[in-house]
C-alpha cells in the first residue's frame, strides 16, 4: 500500500479525531491537552488522511504518558522523535478505509514545536486562500516524492518556512489576540467589575476553546482596574505566564506581575526581546488602547446569552475605526456565540 497518496478532505475527520481523543483521555491518569493539527483538521484541506494528534503536558510527565500510549496500541517511533517531543504511530479501523493511520506528537507546552502545530492549523483556517495553495503544494509532492518521504517534506518546505514566518514574527512586536466574553448588549462587566453573570455561558465541562488559545501566549497584559478583579480571585488564573499591568497609580502588585507605564510599542519591544510571541489582551480601557495604537492582530469575542443593560462596555471611544475580517462563528448548546475576527491594519 502507498504511504503518499493525496486524498480528499472528509467530514467525518473531526469525529474521528474527538473518538481517539475521548479514549486517549479516559486512559492517561494525568494533565494533558489534546488538539487536532495536521491537514485533517483544516476543514476542505487534502492531504494524506492521517489523523496527527498533538498532546502537551507537563515536562516531567512525559515518560509515563509515553508508556500510557504505548499501552494503548501506539508505537513509539525514536528515529522521528526529538529531545522535546516524542513521536508515535497506530493504525485503527476506519468507516472509509479498511485501517487509517494515526500519529501523536507528544510534547510539553513551552516547546515551540507545540505553538506552532497550533499556529499553523490556526493560520491555514483563518487563509483559505493559502490553505488551498497548501493543498495543491500537497498534491504536487505525492506525485514527485515517489514514495521519498524527504522529498515530500522538501517540496513542502517553502509554504512552511511563509507560514512559520508570519507565526513566528520577525518585526519588534509579538502577535497580539484580544480574547473576551462581553453580554448581549455589549458589557464585560457589571458597573462594580463583578463577573458572575459569565457562568450562564457555561454548560458542562465544554471550555469554548480557551485551553487551547491559553496554552498558545506567552503573556497577558491588562489594566488596573482588571487586575484588581482576578487578584481577588481565590485562586492566581495566570500561573507560568508573564502579567504586565498597565497603571501609572498603583505602587505594588503580586510578585509575579510586572507593572508597566509607558508606550505601548516601548513595551512590546521588551516583551519581543524577552521571547514573548504571543500576547493576550484583556479588559475594555486596554483593549481599546491597543485596538487604537493599531496593533491588535486578531479578535475572539464570546458572547454571553445575557442583557446586563449597564455596565463596563467592551469597548471605550477611539477616535478612528478599524476594519476587521471575518474568520468564523461557533454557537454552543449553552448559547453562547463566539466570533473569531482578523483586524485589517
Amino acid at each position: 500500500m502507498k504511504k503518499y497518496v493525496f486524498k480528499a478532505y472528509s467530514k467525518i475527520f473531526p469525529d474521528l479525531f474527538n473518538n481517539e481523543k475521548n479514549r486517549i483521555s479516559s486512559q492517561i491518569n494525568l494533565p494533558v491537552v489534546i488538539e487536532h493539527i495536521g491537514s485533517t483538521a483544516v476543514p476542505g484541506l487534502g492531504g494524506k488522511g492521517i489523523i496527527d494528534i498533538a498532546i502537551a503536558t507537563d515536562r516531567q510527565n512525559i515518560e509515563s504518558i509515553s508508556k500510557q500510549l504505548q499501552a494503548l496500541g501506539y508505537e513509539f517511533r525514536p528515529n522521528f522523535s526529538t529531545p522535546h517531543r516524542h513521536y508515535f504511530i497506530t493504525f485503527l479501523s476506519d468507516p472509509e478505509e479498511d485501517k487509517r493511520r494515526y500519529h501523536i506528537h507528544l510534547t510539553y507546552a513551552e516547546n515551540e514545536e507545540w505553538k506552532n502545530f497550533l499556529g499553523f492549523i490556526d493560520y491555514l483556517i483563518s487563509h483559505p486562500e493559502e490553505a488551498q495553495e497548501y493543498a495543491e503544494l500537497k498534491r504536487k509532492a505525492v506525485l514527485e516524492a515517489d514514495e521519498d518521504g524527504q522529498r515530500y517534506r522538501t517540496i513542502k518546505e517553502p509554504i512552511f518556512e511563509k507560514i512559520n514566518a508570519f507565526i513566528n514574527k520577525t518585526n519588534n512586536h509579538p502577535k497580539i489576540s484580544i480574547y473576551i466574553a462581553m453580554s448581549i448588549d455589549g458589557y464585560i462587566a457589571r458597573k462594580d467589575g463583578s463577573l458572575d453573570w459569565l457562568e450562564r455561558g457555561h454548560v458542562g465541562e465544554e471550555d469554548y476553546g480557551f485551553k487551547k488559545f491559553f496554552n498558545s501566549i506567552d503573556a497577558l497584559v491588562f489594566g488596573k482596574n482588571t487586575y484588581e478583579v482576578v487578584s481577588a480571585f481565590e485562586k492566581w488564573p495566570y500561573t507560568g505566564k508573564k502579567v504586565i499591568v498597565l497603571s501609572s497609580t498603583l505602587k505594588a502588585v503580586r510578585e509575579e506581575v510586572g507593572l508597566f507605564c509607558g508606550q505601548l510599542p516601548d513595551l512590546l519591544s521588551r516583551l519581543h526581546s524577552e521571547g514573548v510571541k504571543h500576547v493576550w489582551i484583556d479588559g475594555g480601557m486596554t483593549v481599546s488602547r491597543f485596538l487604537e495604537a493599531g496593533l491588535v492582530d486578531d479578535i475572539t469575542i464570546s458572547i454571553i446569552p445575557v442583557i446586563l443593560g449597564d455596565g463596563i462596555p467592551l469597548f471605550s471611544v477611539m477616535n478612528n475605526e478599524k476594519i476587521c475580517r471575518f474568520i468564523s462563528t461557533q454557537a454552543y448548546p449553552s448559547g453562547l456565540v463566539q466570533l473569531k475576527y482578523e483586524v485589517i491594519k
